[in-house]
C-alpha cells in the first residue's frame, strides 16, 4: 500500500517537472531578491489608500516582471458605504462597503500601456457602540484592501507576463 502510494506521487511529481510548467511570479536566473520596477501613485493618500499603495508595490515588485523596464501605476480608488440591514424603525443593522478602483500602467516613455478597472465589497454588521461599528468597518477596509491589491497585481502581472 505505501509503495503503490510512493510510486503513484513520484511519477506525479515527474509529470508535473516535465510538462514545462512556470509559476508566474517565477523570477529571473541570477535574480535573488525582489526587482524595484514598479511606483504605484494614489489619488487620495488616507491610511486605506495608502496602505493599497504600499501593498500593491510590494506584490509587483516581488514578482519581478520585465525587470529590465520601469513602470508607473495610477490608480484612483472610490470608497462607498450602503446599509443593507435596514429594520422597520429605520435603523441599519448591516453596511456594505464598496471599493472601486481604475487604475492605469505606464512604462518609462510615459505611454499608457494597460487600463483596467476592479471593483470589491465586503460587509459588516452594525453594533451597539458607535466605536465597535467603526472598528469593524475599518478592519473590513482592512481586508479589502489586501483582496483588492491581490486582484490588480494578478491583472496587471498577467498582462505584462503575456508581453514577454
Amino acid at each position: 500500500m505505501f509503495q503503490t502510494k510512493f510510486l503513484t506521487l513520484l511519477l506525479l511529481s515527474f509529470a508535473v517537472v516535465s510538462c514545462g510548467f512556470t509559476p508566474l511570479y517565477k523570477r529571473p536566473e541570477g535574480k535573488k531578491s525582489a526587482c524595484n520596477n514598479f511606483t504605484v501613485q494614489i489619488n487620495d493618500i488616507d491610511s486605506a489608500n495608502q496602505r493599497l499603495k504600499y501593498k500593491l508595490q510590494d506584490i509587483l515588485n516581488v514578482s519581478c516582471i520585465l525587470p529590465d523596464k520601469k513602470f508607473n501605476v495610477v490608480t484612483t480608488v472610490n470608497r462607498s458605504k450602503q446599509g443593507l440591514g435596514v429594520q422597520k424603525d429605520r435603523e441599519v443593522t448591516r453596511f456594505n462597503v464598496i471599493l472601486d478602483s481604475s487604475y492605469n500602467v505606464f512604462d518609462s516613455d510615459n505611454k499608457n500601456i494597460y487600463s483596467s478597472r476592479s471593483r470589491i465589497s465586503g460587509a459588516f454588521d452594525a453594533q451597539i457602540s458607535d466605536y465597535g461599528t467603526f472598528a469593524l468597518e475599518q478592519d473590513t477596509v482592512n481586508k479589502l484592501v489586501e483582496e483588492l491589491a491581490r486582484e490588480i497585481s494578478l491583472k496587471i502581472a498577467s498582462k505584462l507576463a503575456k508581453k514577454q
